[in-house]
């Protein structure tokens, strides 16, 4: 390239001159570093992309959030009174300002500024500033459609009791804006949290969703623009951070998915547009957010329904739907899904054996109120069902399924038909479906290997095996079945879930380190370590995650240097994330991983001043002061647990050891036995029950429990040995040498097996 302008400044004094005296060169220059971009605002989009720029105006992104003036708030504010539960709230106005009465922290009534508008359809929500830089989510939407106030304690917590002291009473933490809204309603929104302080000073470039929270921002890209369009230089993106055009399926899913997912956020608003992991840990469709055959339950954003569907596997993409700047879809009806279905097979009744409302059929509108229209004829009603969320508002589920009312029955999930249809049963259901299709051979289907495995039945391993060998199978699908292995701690899952660690996939990789467990300690280190240095963030934590919950863990110098570079990413997320409960848990954790048992007790305190029902940090707790010696506030702990929650399986296994500890097995085999009828699939709570038969000199009682174990988890080692040795003391011998000869197969390098033998021979 040097030599290229060489010659050109010998042989052409004309460019030397253009050259030397244009702005040009220098811009070229510019991009050729690719300074840093910077926000501009979208202002400075309207121009060149007009259209696009009308198309956004108005949309949910563009109305996503805003302040709080007279042509923004949609709700009632003419001294409008709304009782709920016998207390009068009234919205009225002073001048431009706009005010609630209402009940606010400690329950007691107040009036409060309302400062900003929160969404735009079916409902709007607002937003109250309060001490310590927070937002709160006032309970109290307007319904947008049928123009009336309405609580939310009455439609999304219905038969909740929420005092003011729950983390979900709207002045503390479950409502509040700063930490579970803001970041997908404003543009380049930065949290600004500090953990020490606990107070926030959060900003944001644009208050809405703005051109810049897709494209990135756009001082380059602005600085590009303004040179003559003959003469502009080609650089990467047209200036911007990011790949604006020809996005295949996956980038523009990662790009969507930065919202439209259920995650939690590493850090604050980075603007670089790669991997999606890089910035969020997504939750898998294991968890309780979906139904066991993966059909949507609480608020998935729609990242984990879509990449389940033959859609997304097929390479569709998000805008072939939706237009990209209005959200609205790109055609109406059953034309949406006629872009690429043939209308004859499949906008007919004989196909879907429903006729419009109005020939013969009326509307199917029900009165659980899952669809706000809707006869059967339309694809949605059967292949994108849904539910209501914030209390009217109804969304569909994007994992774009083929009805199978046999698999809802057997996984006790929502079926298409019978949601429909109230006063009709699966069984009606799946009969019908083979009347109309009776040449439709039913295939296996995930959902049935993923209840097993919810049930704790060590039956679904071979249902997840076939799962994760199903070339067919979504990612999203296999990922579930990875996280699903770790639920059923048995060698074979272990060897199932190792050569996830390396695969090309990244989702599959996640969910493989981030549920790999159980094997032994040396072979975990060896297989997880590489993980410390993978490409992407949300593994390498994951990893350091997962090695740091082992004791007396061993690296070497390479691996050492990995670990640490990875426990940095994973204490800042931690930090960042400071406000979550669940994040001073883990801190909790790691300071008493490290002996500093001081600043674990002050973290898990602070999870737990968070939230009074966390659970989980009181049993840390708990845990803490018995390891320190403080056995009566580990006992007090627990027993707040059981107060709140007299099954909490965790808090009484924890008690019943903790009693066992004591030697007071009496009181330990309430507990355990407890336990043992509350979680039945469970091996481990069997086993500490037959350990506390034993102690009580009870073995015939003790043998049973034992069985039970080894019956859910039958190459266990710990069950094996137990029950050796339970059947050496009933004189067994010959059940005894069984167990042995197991041990001594399966994990020749224990002495157990040999302990019985040797026992036996005596």
């Amino acid at each position: 390239m040097i030599y290229f302008f060489r010659k050109l400044f010998l042989v052409s004094p004309l460019f030397l001159f253009f050259a030397c005296n244009s702005d040009n060169l220098q811009t070229y220059s510019k991009f050729e570093k690719q300074m840093p971009a910077t926000f501009t605002g979208n202002k400075s989009c309207k121009e060149c992309h007009e259209n696009a720029f009308n198309n956004w105006m108005g949309s949910d992104h563009e109305r996503a959030m805003d302040t709080a003036i007279t042509k923004t708030v949609l709700g009632d504010f003419d001294n409008k009174e709304f009782a709920y539960k016998g207390f009068k709230n009234r919205f009225y106005k002073k001048g431009e300002r706009f005010f609630v009465y209402t009940k606010g922290p400690d329950g007691k009534a107040g009036d409060f500024e309302i400062k900003y508008t929160f969404g735009v359809r079916p409902l709007q929500q607002y937003l109250i500033p309060f001490e310590d830089g927070k937002m709160q989510c006032l309970p109290i939407a307007w319904d947008t459609e049928k123009k009336e106030w309405y609580h939310l304690n009455e439609r999304v917590y219905e038969g909740e009791d929420i005092p003011p002291n729950d983390w979900l009473y709207w002045t503390n933490g479950g409502q509040n804006w700063n930490s579970m809204c803001a970041e997908c309603h404003s543009t380049d929104l930065q949290i600004g949290y500090d953990s020490e302080t606990q107070v926030f000073h959060t900003t944001w470039k644009e208050i809405n969703v703005s051109c810049e929270a897709c494209h990135g921002p756009a001082s380059n890209h602005v600085s590009w623009s303004e040179i003559a369009e003959n003469k502009r230089p080609e650089i990467p993106h047209y200036g911007f951070d990011r790949k604006t055009v020809e996005l295949k399926t996956e980038e523009l899913l990662d790009q969507c998915a930065f919202c439209h997912t259920r995650r939690s956020s590493l850090s604050n608003y980075h603007d670089e547009g790669d991997n999606y992991l890089n910035h969020f840990m997504p939750g898998l469709i294991s968890s309780n957010y979906y139904y066991p055959d993966g059909q949507i339950k609480g608020e998935d954003y729609v990242f984990g329904s879509f990449t389940q569907s033959r859609m997304h596997k097929s390479h569709v993409k998000c805008t072939d739907c939706h237009e990209p700047h209005s959200l609205k879809t790109k055609l109406q009806g059953n034309l949406l899904c006629l872009q690429c279905h043939d209308y004859k097979n499949y906008d007919t009744e004989k196909h879907h054996f429903h006729k419009p409302t109005g020939q013969g059929q009326s509307s199917t509108k029900t009165e659980n109120g899952f669809y706000d229209q809707g006869d059967g004829t339309q694809c949605v009603d059967c292949h994108m069902t849904g539910g209501i969320y914030m209390g009217v508002d109804f969304r569909r589920d994007h994992s774009i399924r083929i009805p199978r009312p046999d698999v809802a029955k057997a996984t006790e999930s929502p079926d298409a038909c019978t949601q429909c249809h109230a006063d009709k049963t699966d069984d009606w259901a799946i009969k019908t479906l083979k009347e109309w299709y009776p040449d439709t051979k039913n295939t296996n289907h995930y959902g049935l290997a993923f209840y097993q495995a919810r049930q704790g039945n060590y039956n679904a391993l071979q249902g997840l095996l076939d799962v994760l060998e199903d070339t067919g199978a979504a990612v999203m699908v296999k990922a579930g079945a990875l996280a699903y292995l770790a639920s059923l701690p048995t060698a074979e899952g272990y060897l199932i879930s190792r050569p996830y660690l390396h695969d090309t996939l990244s989702l599959l990789r996640f969910a493989a380190v981030q549920n790999y467990f159980g094997t032994a300690s040396k072979a975990r280190v060896k297989d997880l370590a590489p993980l410390l240095s993978d490409s992407l963030k949300a593994i390498r934590i994951a990893a350091v995650q997962n090695l740091m919950s082992m004791d007396n863990i061993e690296l070497d110098s390479i691996q050492r240097k990995s670990f640490d570079a990875a426990q940095n990413e994973f204490l800042s997320f931690l930090e960042y994330s400071a406000f979550f409960s669940s994040s001073r848990q883990n801190l909790g954790i790691y300071y008493l991983r490290n002996n500093d048992a001081i600043n674990a007790i002050k973290q898990f305190k602070t999870a737990i001043r968070i939230d009074d029902k966390y659970f989980p940090a009181m049993l840390n707790l708990a845990q803490t002061y018995s390891k320190t010696g403080n056995i009566y506030l580990a006992e007090k702990w627990l027993k707040t647990i059981l107060r709140s929650d007299s099954n909490n399986i965790e808090a009484l296994r924890y008690m019943g050891l903790l009693k066992a500890e004591q030697k007071n097995y009496k009181e330990a085999l309430i507990y355990m036995e407890k336990v043992s009828k509350l979680n039945p699939q469970n091996d481990r709570n069997y086993y500490n029950l037959g350990l506390v038969y034993e102690y009580l000199g009870q073995s015939e009682k003790a043998r049973q429990p034992l069985l039970k174990a080894l019956s859910l988890n039958p190459e266990n080692y710990d069950y094996l040995y137990a029950l050796g040795l339970n059947f050496l003391s009933a004189n067994d011998n010959k059940e005894a040498q069984m167990m042995a000869s197991k041990i001594i197969e399966l994990y020749p390098r224990e002495k157990g097996g040999y302990i019985i033998q040797s026992k036996i021979k005596q």
